[in-house]
C-alpha cells in the first residue's frame, strides 16, 4: 500500500512538472507559477485531472503583459510520455474550458497600447473616441481610465474619460458622460464576466476554451 501511496505521489509529481512546463511553453515568460491538481485518476491508456488550479505572475502572454492571474479548468485527459524523449512528458488530450481572474497594471496597459504588435487597440481608442489625435497614454483615476491622446500638426491634447464595463459577455468602452458604448475588440472565444478597477489595476473575470 505505502508503495502505490508512493508511486502515485511520483507520477503527480511527474504530471506536476510536465504540466508546468506545457503551460510555460504557451507564454514568453513567466515569473511564478503554481499549480495545483484536483482529483488524478491514473489509467494506463490515458490518464485525467478533475481540475487544475493555476495561479501566476508577471506574466508575458502573446507579447500581452498581466501582472497576476488565476485560473481554474475543468476536466482534462493527458497521456504520459515518460519513455519518449522527443516529446513534451505530458500530452493533453482534449480541449478544456478555463475560467477566473487577470490582472493589468496601468503601465502594462500601456506597454499594450503603445506596442509594435498590439498598438492597434490603442489607435481603436483614438479613432473611435477622439477625431485626429493619435494615443499618447492612458492612466488609472477615480476607477475610470483618463486616455491622453496628442496631434503631432497642431501641436495639441486631448483627454477624455473612459468607463470600461462588461455587457453580455463582451467588453464594452464608453465615454463617462455618453450612454453609448462600443464593442473592444478582443478574442471572440473570451467571454467577459465581469471588469473592474481596484488599487489602480484592471481586473478581469473570464471563461474561455483552449484547444492544446
Amino acid at each position: 500500500m505505502n508503495n502505490f501511496l508512493s508511486n502515485q505521489l511520483s507520477i503527480e509529481r511527474v504530471i506536476e512538472i510536465g504540466l508546468i512546463y506545457w503551460i510555460k511553453s504557451k507564454c514568453q515568460s513567466i515569473d511564478e507559477i503554481e499549480l495545483k491538481i484536483i482529483g488524478l485518476k491514473l489509467n494506463p491508456f490515458g490518464s485525467e485531472v478533475e481540475k487544475l488550479i493555476i495561479k501566476g505572475k508577471n506574466i508575458n502572454f502573446r507579447n500581452l503583459p498581466i501582472q497576476e492571474l488565476k485560473l481554474e479548468t475543468n476536466k482534462i485527459k493527458l497521456a504520459l510520455n515518460i519513455m519518449n524523449k522527443k516529446t513534451d512528458l505530458v500530452t493533453i488530450k482534449n480541449e478544456f474550458n478555463i475560467s477566473g481572474q487577470l490582472s493589468a497594471t496601468q503601465k502594462q496597459l500601456n506597454q499594450i497600447f503603445i506596442s509594435e504588435e498590439w498598438g492597434w487597440l490603442g489607435d481603436w481608442i483614438t479613432q473611435t473616441f477622439f477625431d485626429d489625435e493619435k494615443f499618447s497614454e492612458l492612466y488609472i483615476n477615480n476607477n475610470l481610465f483618463r486616455v491622453k491622446a496628442f496631434n503631432e500638426s497642431r501641436s495639441q491634447s486631448k483627454e477624455k474619460i473612459l468607463i470600461l464595463k462588461s455587457i453580455r459577455g463582451k467588453a464594452i468602452l464608453q465615454e463617462k458622460e455618453s450612454s453609448q458604448g462600443k464593442e473592444f475588440p478582443m478574442d471572440k472565444s473570451i467571454y467577459i464576466k465581469q471588469l473592474f478597477i481596484k488599487d489602480s489595476k484592471l481586473y478581469i473575470d473570464i471563461i474561455s476554451k483552449v484547444i492544446p
